[in-house]
């Protein structure tokens, strides 16, 4: 009788002990919480969109647009940079956006108080409730350390929108990125925000008002999300708040 010997040698048996190696390496990998594994798994997500960029989909026509505050926001308005922005202000882009039929309006602003000037509270409110489509933002701070360091568990504090503002809008959602962004400060991952409050993330909140089709299913926020990268910052579309304001060679239907 002939004894069964496994040849080290053969390039069949190489293969497939290699392969195996690499799925376990892989396997512990995935399922270890070390610098090492995070780092891999990160770089993952970053090529599998570098390596795959002629297949992106262009989205320099998306049906998004940033409206952005910046310095020249400021000068134009003579508004110091020093103090929030006078919300008489956001009422008017509010008033802009409902003209143009805009399906959605969303502020990654957190209007936590009240404002310097009652009046302009009363003017964004009011326009707030004459838009109808407006998720507002709210926000989290946290203390402690992660428990993969080992010391005390994040804890976080609320921020919800001011009553008024918050009673007047159509939604809410949180501004927050994510609770532990990656080692390079990446966000990668939707953070799906307090499940356990019913407060959903602001993109979310935005989904859910809209009725798309990923928001129907009731544990679909449950789920492990991963960021879709679009590409290089500046490729959705995107305009001044000055320009808006001022109406500057901006077509009537632009945010329709």
């Amino acid at each position: 009788m002939k004894k069964f010997r496994i040849n080290l040698t053969s390039p069949t048996v190489g293969a497939v002990v290699g392969a195996t190696l690499v799925l376990l390496i892989g396997l512990i990998c995935f399922f270890s919480s070390t610098r090492l594994s995070k780092s891999l798994s990160e770089s993952s997500y970053d090529w599998s969109f570098g390596l795959s960029s002629y297949l992106q989909p262009d989205v320099h026509d998306a049906p998004v647009v940033i409206v952005y505050l910046d310095e020249d926001t400021f000068k134009y308005l003579d508004a110091p940079l020093s103090s929030p922005l006078d919300r008489k202000y956001h009422a008017q882009i509010l008033d802009r956006l409902k003209a143009d039929g805009a399906m959605a309006v969303i502020f990654d602003i957190v209007f936590s108080d009240e404002g310097a000037k009652p009046k302009s509270d009363a003017d964004f409110e009011a326009a707030i409730r004459r838009n109808g489509k407006v998720i507002l933002a709210a926000d989290y701070t946290t203390s402690g350390t992660s428990v993969d360091e080992g010391v005390n568990p994040v804890s976080y504090s609320k921020t919800m929108p001011f009553e008024r503002f918050r009673l007047a809008a159509a939604g809410v959602g949180m501004a927050s990125l994510d609770v532990e962004p990656d080692s390079d400060f990446i966000v990668r991952r939707h953070y799906p925000g307090l499940l356990s409050e019913d407060l959903p993330s602001l993109s979310w909140a935005a989904a859910r008002f809209l009725q798309l089709p990923a928001t129907r299913d009731p544990d679909a926020l449950k789920k492990d999300r991963w960021v879709h990268y679009y590409g290089p910052p500046g490729i959705i579309p995107h305009i001044s708040y000055s320009r808006v304001l001022d109406d500057r060679g901006i077509k009537r239907g632009f945010f329709h």
